[in-house]
């Protein structure tokens, strides 16, 4: 009953009225599908912009080399954002790739690369509207490769809290490395930066902060409130006729 009525899982969730054509369970593949609407923009002769999100680890693969090589040659609206957070799953970004700065991958299609501090909300902000603005023009694609880092484990939180501690005693980094990125903390920071500039009181941001806990916890709760779907709906959306025919029964 949630997005996708159950099909799919998590890993799958779309919603084409928000311009979500779909998350993917496969690495990569982001690259790919935005690359593939980058074209149909093109086509239809809109000012959107196909925007795909990966880490570091999506560019073990040929769905990058595809997309951004197709996206150089067609000069498409695409964006290929990189959250570069430091491992693939355990392993440690640096030991599989021989470049510092992964946007330089995209020199070699002619492609403008751009590194962020991904923890710097403006920064990110910045570098975004530079190439959403630049896609609109004609200009073509761009790469952001946004500096971050995971606070938690590649599968869940490992015991942690959310909010409050980071996956703590993980035998493939050291605490101590997670305590200086949790120091960058882009939320806290952002947060400092508007009170100091006047943009917002101490108060106001305490406000800000319940309203939107407030908003995720109703979320959550509605969707475990949602009822399941029926075990016979899972026959439904499989062909073009909208639900298993007889035959293939």
């Amino acid at each position: 009953t949630g997005y996708c009525k159950g099909y799919g899982g998590a890993l799958h969730i779309t919603d084409v009225s928000l311009g979500i054509l779909g998350m993917n369970g496969i690495v990569g593949a982001a690259h790919l599908f935005a690359a593939g609407a980058a074209y149909g923009i093109r086509v239809k002769g809109t000012d959107q912009v196909a925007v795909s999100f990966g880490g570091d680890g999506s560019l073990q693969n040929s769905f990058f080399t595809s997309a951004a090589n197709a996206a150089a040659a067609w000069k498409l609206p695409w964006i290929g954002v990189i959250e570069n957070n430091g491992y693939q799953i355990w392993v440690k970004a640096q030991d599989v790739h021989g470049l510092i700065d992964l946007a330089r991958r995209a020199d070699g299609f002619g492609i403008e690369g751009r590194v962020v501090d991904g923890n710097d909300v403006l920064a990110v902000y910045e570098a975004a509207k530079y190439a959403v603005d630049k896609a609109r023009a004609g200009g073509g694609p761009t790469v952001i490769e946004c500096k971050t880092y995971r606070w938690y484990d590649h599968y869940g939180v490992g015991g942690a809290k959310i909010g409050v501690d980071g996956a703590f005693g993980l035998g493939y980094r050291s605490d101590r490395e997670l305590r200086d990125w949790m120091a960058k903390d882009p939320i806290r920071r952002f947060r400092q930066f508007l009170i100091s500039e006047g943009v917002l009181t101490a108060e106001q941001a305490e406000q800000l902060v319940a309203q939107v806990a407030q908003q995720v916890d109703q979320a959550a709760a509605a969707a475990q409130a949602a009822p399941p779907p029926k075990p016979e709906d899972g026959l439904l959306n499989v062909f073009a006729e909208g639900a298993v025919p007889l035959r293939n029964l």
